[in-house]
């Protein structure tokens, strides 16, 4: 047995992880049976000729190492489908690398190249093409040449405008432009790439979307995050995006949302938090009610529509540190799933008891309001587990509050509640954490819950950014 034959697997791969190695072993150049080689986390900057032999190899892996070029002797290995080289020092890619007729996969995350190489926008069979975290600053005509790619990554560049030759990309399924200092998208971008089902143009410098984004009929995630959008394209109901399932534009100028977005049939998940928004759209087909993430907090919301009290697959409903002085009446008797409700920072004096209704909910955060009571019917939450309603004007509790038996963490302090009779937790025999404010509480009660519970408290007033103390 050779001295690496250690390192070969089913005959057919060759794993040599984090070694150090300097030079490849030659000897293992006879091994030209070997299909699967991976030469992961080594010191390697070059590969010796006789590298070339491998004809059988699929699969190579040279990722984390000091490679400056692409070696020529593997530019012969006319059977490589896949190539990882990701996190070394690359700066070119040599012409005859467009020899290798058969790659489908090329992967050049994280190296040095300042702009794609002529040798990449040869291999004209290419699939899939990772091009993230390098130092490329712009796009050439000759992408027209990847006719058959259908992922494309070149998030993290330098990239300032996207080329209308983009467009014929026509076979594209997954596109990341993340990351550069993008102004601007081709108008036709929708109306081309009709085969994209993801597309990321998170956190360039985004003013507005092309109109034709709406004509995707296969996308399925949009993110458009950290830009600065102030609107977003018309969408008219099932006529635009009919795929999309998830869209992000958070951190962004938004001072309203399209009229038609609550009318995508199959939206699942809406983030549009740390914007301007104002309002929010106020009809939504009733077919579209498929939606159950909703985050719109950081805005400038003022109220919600009724519109909202429809969306009966709602998980998780995100208000928090807006405008809010009132809820919707109804609000909470379809929200039959919603598991996560957060209304806190906001200018809410009271809850409607139909929040009651929401028997699955499971987390509650109503701090920092102006809310001087609480729902009578506060005990129906059965399933409620953490509950925030710290800094508020509240004076006393609800008799039903002792039915919250799986309450776990529950922070009240910042409040003006003079009295909490001892009897009162009795049934909260999940609870591990209580913060309150202990200047107003009576010091017998306090006594008596702290034996059973992580109490946080203080001889003087808590503040309302107090950090509860777990156990």
């Amino acid at each position: 047995m050779g001295e690496w034959d250690k390192y070969i697997y089913n005959e057919s791969s060759l794993a040599l992880y984090n070694l150090g190695l300097r030079h490849f072993p030659v000897e293992l150049c006879e091994k030209v049976d070997l299909t699967n080689i991976r030469l992961i986390s080594n010191k390697l900057s070059d590969l010796p000729p006789e590298f070339s032999k491998f004809k059988n190899v699929i699969w190579l892996d040279i990722s984390n190492n000091e490679f400056e070029m692409i070696p020529p002797s593997m530019c012969n290995l006319t059977s490589l489908k896949s190539l990882w080289a990701k996190n070394n020092k690359l700066k070119t890619v040599p012409f005859v690398f467009a020899k290798l007729l058969n790659l489908r996969a090329l992967f050049l995350y994280s190296n040095d190249l300042e702009e794609i190489p002529e040798g990449v926008l040869e291999a004209r069979e290419l699939e899939y093409l990772d091009l993230a975290y390098n130092k490329i600053n712009e796009i050439p005509p000759a992408i027209v040449n990847f006719r058959n790619m259908t992922a494309l990554d070149i998030h993290g560049n330098n990239l300032t405008v996207i080329p209308d030759e983009f467009c014929q990309l026509t076979n594209l399924q997954k596109l990341s432009l993340r990351k550069n200092q993008i102004s601007y998208l081709p108008v036709d971008l929708g109306r081309c790439l009709q085969n994209l089902s993801y597309l990321d143009v998170s956190q360039n410098r985004l003013v507005e979307l092309p109109g034709s984004i709406c004509e995707l009929q296969c996308l399925e995630s949009l993110f458009a995050n950290k830009n600065e959008l102030r609107n977003l394209p018309f969408m008219m109901g099932w006529r635009s995006l009919p795929s999309l399932r998830v869209l992000e534009v958070n951190y962004n100028n938004l001072t309203e949302l399209s009229e038609g977005i609550f009318m995508l049939q199959h939206l699942r998940a809406l983030y549009a938090k740390h914007n301007k928004l104002k309002k929010l759209p106020a009809y939504a087909d009733r077919k579209s009610t498929g939606l159950q993430r909703l985050v719109l907090c950081d805005n400038k919301l003022v109220s919600i529509p009724d519109i909202i009290c429809d969306f009966v697959n709602l998980q998780e409903l995100q208000l928090d540190r807006n405008l809010i002085e009132t809820l919707p009446g109804g609000f909470g008797e379809n929200f039959q799933r919603l598991q996560l409700l957060s209304l806190d920072n906001n200018k809410l004096n009271v809850l409607p008891e139909s929040i009651c209704q929401m028997s699955r909910l499971q987390t509650l955060f109503i701090n920092n309001n102006a809310l001087r009571i609480l729902p009578r019917s506060i005990g129906k939450l059965k399933r409620l587990q953490t509950l925030d309603m710290s800094c508020n004007q509240l004076t006393s509790l609800p008799a039903s509050f002792c039915a919250l038996s799986n309450l776990v963490d529950l922070k009240m302090q910042g409040n003006k509640i003079e009295y909490l009779p001892a009897d009162l937790f009795d049934e909260l025999i999940r609870l591990k954490l209580l913060d309150v404010n202990c200047e107003t509480v009576e010091t017998d009660v306090v006594e008596t819950i702290e034996r059973d519970v992580d109490l946080n408290h203080t001889g003087d007033e808590v503040g309302c950014g107090a950090t509860a103390v777990a156990m």
